[in-house]
């Protein structure tokens, strides 16, 4: 979710005065916070466009260094149930499926209130059992991320 964030960016408004890195922002000002930017940002992730999901075993982040579903009074209202749902989803599938994209899937994304797909992401459920197959992913989406 860090290289795909959910919501892209985010606008708040200021609530007093402040200059934060030399911005001088007044009180009711707009600002747009760009998650998708910040997300990938090398002084904060080393690797920063690579998919790394280990680099999350042990850190002493908080909600305030990743953006993704904001933080404090704004946070997002559905993060907990979104978070439960997730765990629950990911891990009941290895139990009876293997899911494989379709070969050669184009995945474009688009950016609305969300970051989604253009088209379905069509995979194919086999047997739990089954083989891993690769698959060659064409589209925009190949241009958000390094493996």
């Amino acid at each position: 979710m860090r290289l795909f964030t959910p919501v892209p960016y985010q606008v708040r408004r200021v609530a007093r005065a402040a200059q934060p890195v030399g911005a001088d922002l007044k009180e009711d000002d707009r600002i747009l916070i760009g998650s998708w930017a910040t997300n990938r940002l090398a002084s904060v992730y080393a690797d920063a466009e690579r998919f790394k999901p280990d680099r999350w075993i042990e850190t002493d982040s908080n909600n305030y260094d990743y953006p993704t579903f904001s933080a404090g009074p704004r946070r997002c209202v559905g993060y907990g149930l979104a978070m439960i749902m997730v765990k629950i989803t990911l891990a009941s599938i290895p139990l009876k499926r293997r899911p494989n994209l379709v070969p050669n899937i184009r995945i474009d994304t688009k950016v609305a209130v969300t970051l989604c797909s253009r088209q379905p992401i069509r995979v194919v459920m086999s047997n739990r059992n089954a083989k891993i197959v690769r698959t060659d992913v064409h589209g925009t989406v190949s241009d958000l991320y390094a493996l």
